[in-house]
């Protein structure tokens, strides 16, 4: 199942910054998954403009950034997601200079395109309107379908439109995300809630993850939204902000866990067998224990707290009522009743403020960091070393550049060989230009690599043979995933240092209420707020 969206671009700084995004190699596999057409991946925006230049067009749009986004559910391939979009542009777009990329760094695979505004052939201008896009996703349809994957039916557009109706209703209605939680099952939508929230409404086979839908309709805004302030006797509207935070300790993650089974399930027997599925070990005796995925031990669910006896948990599905009353109880006896989120979510970060001091000075107790001075020395060590380091990774990378060039030619050179022959041996001039916008790139690639190739004879005086310069391509990459794993560490070293800085500068802040009293000591001079520098100094 395949969603496309289209974007626009405007600016040249604009482009360099979405070719920059999409051929990022920790996203693309190290740039293995990133292809281009009529045009260099590497100055992708200088063939650009030289197209805009030599048509003389005017206008906003520079670019246009394609989106296309797979179901997880497709499992599908980095290299057939790569074959899909290069033959959607084939199909759909076929004469205009594009640059591909599919990224690998989220759950679904994606396929980014960054194309010409402007045709490469005739050098008119693409409008990109609603009737387009609906075209676009007509021809993506028909692609997935050709090979197995997920179709989005209007069907399938109608459940999910649905479905977000019915969660804005029972949202607010609702007094808390448990009652929403019970409104959407009683309306039919079945409920799965492992790793992600999401819904399946009666009749449908896929499951909606919440977060799809849109920002508000995350499980975090979903939380907020179900709260008496945010109700249907309160319609005051305000934003959805992300207060909720995933627990660091142990027990509380093994709590975090048992609830999200708890309300994903619809009898204990399915409850533990969620847990299960979720890598949580259950042993069933005297009490009801958990062991947590890579956990060391057995904990005790009773200890977790009262409502986590496995009295209380079987009672949420024989009597919910007796349940919430027994919770509420619960909670009153710990003055937990009625307390605003943001203040258990402020508490939170007061303790993680608290073990963040504590990992810092051990940090600098390790590294013997003394002083400031001893801290912005170490930084600027780092930085030196950084750029060092990529200044040798970019020469590296232009070397190997370089050391492809022949094999890459004398690759074309094989595979286009037979059809530039064909396309000489053609006499009629009709056919010739037909065969020619046919086969555009091969015939292209075919000539690009001959010149290549006469290139590196004149330079060295005969070619290179392939097991010379497989052998420098291969020293050259060792060097390169050295210098690269280099380069990791200094970076991950000058991000903590960095981070050290930034705390320590805001500790040694002194707060506001202490302003009055700082400029009383210096009535005399003229007072100004502390400037941090670029060499991360000071400055008046």
């Amino acid at each position: 199942m395949a969603y496309m969206k289209i974007v626009p671009i405007k600016t040249n700084t604009h482009l360099q910054q979405v070719f920059d995004y999409i051929e990022n190699p920790d996203k693309t596999e190290e740039s293995v998954y990133v292809s281009s057409f009529l045009c260099d991946s590497r100055t992708a925006l200088e063939d650009f403009r030289e197209i805009h230049r030599l048509a003389m067009k005017k206008g906003n749009n520079l670019a246009h950034h394609i989106i296309q986004s797979f179901s997880t559910e497709d499992n599908i391939t980095p290299e057939k997601a790569l074959e899909i979009g290069e033959e959607f542009m084939r199909r759909m777009l076929s004469d205009y200079q594009y640059v591909i990329a599919v990224h690998l760094d989220r759950e679904h695979t994606h396929v980014h395109i960054v194309m010409n505004a402007v045709n490469f052939r005739t050098h008119k201008k693409l409008h990109c309107n609603h009737k387009a896009l609906e075209g676009m996703r007509r021809v993506s349809d028909e692609l997935c379908a050709e090979n197995g994957l997920i179709v989005i039916t209007p069907e399938f557009k109608a459940s999910r439109k649905k479905m977000k109706a019915d969660i804005d209703k029972y949202t607010l209605e609702s007094s808390s995300f448990d009652d929403f939680l019970e409104k959407m099952q009683e309306r039919g939508y079945e409920m799965r809630y492992d790793k992600h929230l999401a819904f399946r409404p009666d009749g449908s086979e896929n499951f909606f993850r919440v977060d799809t839908l849109g920002t508000a309709y995350e499980e975090n805004s979903l939380h907020i939204r179900c709260t008496s302030e945010n109700s249907m006797q309160n319609k005051r509207k305000q934003p959805y902000t992300k207060i909720f935070a995933k627990p660091t300790s142990k027990a509380k993650h093994l709590m975090w866990d048992i609830d999200s089974a708890l309300y994903s399930s619809r009898s204990f027997d399915e409850f533990l067998l969620n847990l299960q599925k979720m890598g949580i070990d259950v042993k069933r005796g005297k009490y009801l224990a958990l062991k947590p995925e890579n956990g060391k031990r057995f904990r005790r669910a009773d200890k977790l707290g009262e409502e986590y006896t496995e009295e209380m948990l079987r009672l949420y599905f024989d009597d919910k009522a007796e349940y919430k009353a027994r919770k509420a109880e619960i909670n009153k006896q710990f003055g937990l009743l009625n307390k605003d989120p943001k203040d258990q979510f402020n508490r939170y970060i007061a303790v993680e403020n608290i073990n963040t001091r504590i990992k810092m000075m051990n940090y600098m107790s390790e590294h013997n960091i003394k002083s400031q001075e001893d801290l912005l020395s170490k930084i600027e060590t780092a930085e030196r070393r950084k750029a060092s380091i990529e200044k040798d990774l970019q020469w590296l990378n232009a070397r190997l550049d370089r050391e492809q060039i022949l094999p890459t030619a004398r690759r074309h050179y094989r595979e286009n060989k037979e059809i530039y022959r064909e396309y000489q041996a053609i006499i009629n001039p009709i056919h010739k230009a037909v065969f020619e916008m046919e086969n555009h790139r091969e015939i292209s690639r075919y000539l690009r690599a001959v010149a290549v190739m006469n290139h590196e004879k004149e330079k060295w005086g005969e070619l290179p043979t392939a097991k010379e310069r497989s052998r420098d391509i291969e020293k050259t990459t060792n060097e390169i995933a050295k210098y690269k794993e280099l380069l990791k560490e200094v970076r991950s070293e000058l991000s903590q240092l960095e981070i050290l800085y930034e705390n320590l500068y805001d500790m040694a802040c002194p707060p506001e209420r202490e302003y009055e009293e700082i400029k009383e000591e210096i009535e005399e001079e003229e007072y100004e707020e502390p400037v941090r520098t670029r060499n991360r100094g000071y400055e008046r």
